[in-house]
């Protein structure tokens, strides 16, 4: 009986000791999280690497001035809503706990070879250098510095932000400006040329004349409406960096043309030329962007902004002559 309760005596104390270890323990690690791994200031920021597992190498973006440009693999104005992204979100991470530091579990928190690398500069002085990982629980993603072992948790650091194409990183923009500053549309499709002219004092209707015909018709608003807001705000849904020549010779005579004048005289120019036999696809260069930039398209975008003459024009309102039809007449005057 006696020699039971010591067997239990020594569990019990081997097991306090074991709670106070494990605590202790706990409180070390917390003790020692790094305060500067994720620490940058977003104003100076000047460079940013990323390199995901599948990259051959690391995506650049670089500061020039007050403007952000995607430098590797291609050179091209930047997305400033994707790099916007990664600079307010690192200003605001915080390192919350030490998760691992077993080599074995890397893997399994996706900071080995299969996490994303990122690198952070102010002028040529590298503030971050961490491997991104899957996230966790709470909103939480895993890290971990390259020539360490430790693995952390931390806050507003979403690994999908960093999960990006080439062309993600890259200003998508075609055409940008504000509805009311549009003062008139070219549209040139195969022999047909139609002039879109917003009319003096009414903003929201448009006179059209066509190629060859001196008269001057109404264009449908609703139709207008929706060649205005396939202009507004162009996106490309992606880019052709390296056309054939053969395709690149077609834009000596495109198959569609549309030439944009805002109020304060802006212009641009966009050529369209079909990138597949089908007319699934379509090139679109724009002028002033020069011969190596050529930006991807769909047919539904196309259908959109070309529509045929009929289709966009408005039938004039029936004539009234004076007065009322004799029929009418007729009609009012058998009334009581």
């Amino acid at each position: 009986m006696k020699r039971n309760i010591a067997l239990i005596g020594v569990f019990m104390i081997l097991l306090v000791a074991f709670l106070i270890m494990t605590k202790t323990k706990k409180k070390s690690e917390r003790s020692h999280i790094p305060t500067n791994l994720i620490e940058a200031d977003s104003a100076r920021i000047s460079r940013i690497e990323v390199k995901r597992s599948s990259d051959t190498e690391p995506i650049v973006l670089e500061k020039r001035g007050a403007e952000w440009y995607l430098t590797k693999p291609i050179e091209y104005p930047a997305n400033l809503t994707n790099v916007e992204m990664i600079l307010g979100k690192i200003s605001s991470t915080k390192v919350m706990a030490q998760i691992s530091s077993n080599p074995e579990k890397q893997s399994q928190f996706r900071v080995d070879s299969t996490g994303v690398s990122l690198k952070i500069y102010e002028e040529d002085d590298l503030k971050v250098d961490i491997i991104v990982g899957k996230a966790g629980r709470g909103g939480l993603t895993y890290i971990r510095p390259p020539s360490a072992q430790e693995v952390y948790s931390v806050d507003n650091l979403p690994s999908y932000m960093l999960n990006r194409r080439v062309k993600d990183w890259r200003d998508m923009t075609i055409t940008k400006f504000e509805k009311e500053e549009l003062q008139s549309l070219k549209l040139v499709q195969g022999d047909e040329e139609i002039a879109l002219t917003r009319r003096p004092g009414d903003p929201d209707a448009w006179d059209l004349i066509r190629s060859g015909d001196d008269q001057v018709y109404y264009a449908k608003k609703a139709r207008m409406d929706q060649i205005v807001n396939g202009l507004w705000k162009f996106n490309a849904q992606d880019f052709k960096d390296a056309p054939d020549s053969a395709a690149v010779a077609k834009f000596s005579e495109p198959d569609s043309t549309v030439t944009v004048a805002l109020m304060d005289n802006t212009q641009w120019t966009l050529h369209f030329e079909r990138e597949d036999a089908k007319g699934n696809r379509y090139l679109v260069k724009r002028e002033d962007k020069g011969d190596g930039v050529y930006f991807m398209t769909n047919k539904g975008v196309i259908k959109n902004l070309f529509p045929l003459f009929n289709d966009l024009k408005e039938e004039p309102p029936p004539e009234q002559g004076p007065g009322l039809p004799d029929s009418l007449k007729i009609e009012m005057d058998m009334q009581p």
